[in-house]
Parts: C-alpha cells; structure tokens; sequence
C-alpha cells in the first residue's frame, strides 16, 4: 500500500511525465540515422488521452443457504471500476516507403495515467430468492486512487495497394496494469434482521480495498490506410485479442485476498486522422493526430478467497487461513479513449 501511494504522489509531481519526455528526446538522437537510408523513416509523437469506460468485476451462481443448510436463493456481487482519466504517453513508429507507400511498420506506444478517475466504484450485491426475483439488498460508491501503465506494440505488413489506399496485416502485444485503491466508502445496506435499511460511511481515511488486474493481449488484425492528399492521412484498424488477465482483490475491512486468471475473448477498433505539414520527401514532417481507440475484453473463470484474518462481519469461529475455491468470477473491460498527438517524422 504504501509504495503504491508513494508512486503515484511522485507522478502527479510530473517526474515520470519529465522521464517520458526524455526517453522520446533519446530516441530521436538513436534513430535519427536511419532515415539516411533511402525508404527508412521514423517518427515519434508525445499524446495525451481522455479515457472512459469501466472495468466489471462479477460474482455469481452462488447460492445462499440458511441455517439448516437448505438453498434459500442465489447470490451476485458486482464491483464496476472505472477508467475515465486523463493519460500522457508516446508513441513510437519505424517503417519503409517506396513511392510514398508504406511497405511495412513497426510501432510502439506506452501511456500513464496522469489523475485520478472522474468517476466512482459502485459496488451491488444481490439476492435471488429461489423462485423469486432480484432483490438489490447492499449497494455502495467508494473513490479510487489510480495507477495504470499501458505498453503496446506493432508489426504490420501491406498486402494490399489500390490508388490511394493501402491494407495491412497487423500482428501485435497489448500490456495493460490497472492499481485501484479504495477509499471513502457510502452507501446503503438492507438488513434483515433489525432496521430495513442501515446507511455505510466509511471514513476516507480507511482503505476498504485495494484491486489490481493485469492483462496481456497479443492480437492481430486488419489496417486500412488512406491519403487524401500527400499530408492528410485516414487510418481505420479492426481486430481480435486473446486475453489472457489475472486479478487481484485484497478487500481489507474482510481481510481477504481473492485471486482469479483466466483467458477469454477481445476486439479493438481505431480511428485516426493525421495532418503533415510538410510534403512527402521532405527532411523533416511535423504533424498533429487525432486518434480514438476502443477495446472490449471478458474472461470468466473461478475464483481463490483466503482470509488472512478473522472477518469482522461473520460470526463463530475464528476465519485465519479459511479458503474457498472455484467461485464463479467474470471479469469484463470496456475502454475507450480519445487523444491528440504531436509529433515528427524524419
């Protein structure tokens, strides 16, 4: 916890953003060179990136039983974390031309969250009495301390050429870490054995829980790339991922650690829109862009709870080192992002 927090109050200094900018100056000065070789150019471009969307963390097919034993209904746990934050990063791209066509590329592109979601985590809990229907009995808000780190990279290659346009065949790898440190809890709880309903408050200097998913996505899929004009550039790309994520939530006032990894099905999509302002062959082409990118992303799988502690919430014998296996978790991302970049090539 504390290292966590340590990082990011060093980032919202503007440290990390001032290693961005020195690693994009490096890089220039390293390749810069291979422009000289007839075809080979480079180019590099800082962005900056609003993102929307939300990761949904699901439990369910669990059933509720009294104390006899019998099933008295079904349970569902739902936490939605969001994503809707303001990002800094680079991007980075190598590639040939022969008649001011592009035979093939390589890029790369890392971002960084650069505040906090401007949205909340909402967490709802069901019951489905057997028979009956969904009964909305606890539901809460909590405000999310951010970090995300996101690397990506690109290989493609033009199989088709037509006019203006071209088409490629794009291979690549996609690394997404996403840190939420929850704090400040409200909200409401049903309870059924005194007041029907009982209001939460938990004092914002209390970490209720703290969530940390990983995902890799290698994918590969199409690009349709179009010229305008000799400056002004379309790009339009669609493609499937296969994720493979794992998943971590230490929900402190339990003191439980559930843990979960699994595979499962993605796409993305992505618009840009380029402007150079110099011409083709030109020793230097400053240009702006404006990107949006979208990506969906599931994986079910079963879930690991350990309690590394008594929970405070449950009655009996003490609940240290109780553990409870292949409960039914999916995990679901949608993430859409918007950016404008700033660059050059050589």
């Amino acid at each position: 916890m504390t290292d966590e927090n340590v990082y990011y109050v060093e980032f919202k200094d503007g440290e990390c953003f001032m290693k961005i900018v020195r690693f994009v100056i490096l890089t220039i000065l390293l390749f810069q060179p291979l422009t000289a070789k007839e075809g080979i150019n480079f180019s590099v471009a800082p962005k900056f990136e609003l993102g929307f969307g939300h990761t949904t963390y699901t439990m369910d097919n669990i059933y509720g039983t009294d104390s006899t034993g019998a099933i008295v209904g079904e349970l569902k746990s739902e936490l939605k974390f969001p994503l809707d934050a303001t990002y800094a990063g680079f991007e980075v791209e190598i590639y040939r031309e022969k008649a001011d066509s592009k035979l093939w590329f390589v890029d790369v592109a890392y971002s960084k969250n650069i505040n906090n979601p401007r949205g909340v985590m909402t967490d709802g809990d069901w019951l489905t009495p057997t028979g009956g229907f969904d009964f909305l009995w606890s539901y809460t808000e909590s405000d999310v301390e951010y970090k995300y780190d996101m690397f990506s990279a690109h290989a493609g290659y033009r199989i088709y050429k037509w006019t203006k346009s071209n088409t490629f065949v794009v291979v690549g790898y996609k690394y997404q870490r996403v840190v939420q440190d929850v704090i400040n809890i409200r909200g409401w709880q049903y309870d059924f054995d005194q007041d029907p309903l009982v209001k939460v408050n938990i004092d914002t200097t209390i970490h209720a829980l703290y969530y940390k998913v990983v995902y890799h996505q290698p994918s590969i899929g199409l690009l349709y790339d179009l010229h305008f004009t000799p400056r002004q550039q379309l790009q339009l790309s669609v493609g499937y991922m296969h994720v493979f994520a794992s998943d971590n939530d230490d929900h402190i006032l339990r003191n439980k650690l559930s843990e979960a990894s699994g595979t499962g099905p993605g796409f993305y999509s992505s618009l840009e829109l380029n402007y150079h302002f110099q011409p083709p062959h030109h020793a230097m082409r400053p240009f702006i862009g404006f990107d949006a990118d979208f990506s969906y992303l599931k994986v079910s799988t079963g879930q690991t709870q350990t309690w590394y502690g008594d929970d405070p919430i449950t009655d009996g014998e003490d609940d240290t080192g109780h553990i409870e296996r292949n409960i039914p978790h999916r995990f679901t991302s949608l993430q859409f992002f918007i950016g404008l970049r700033a660059g050059v090539a050589f």
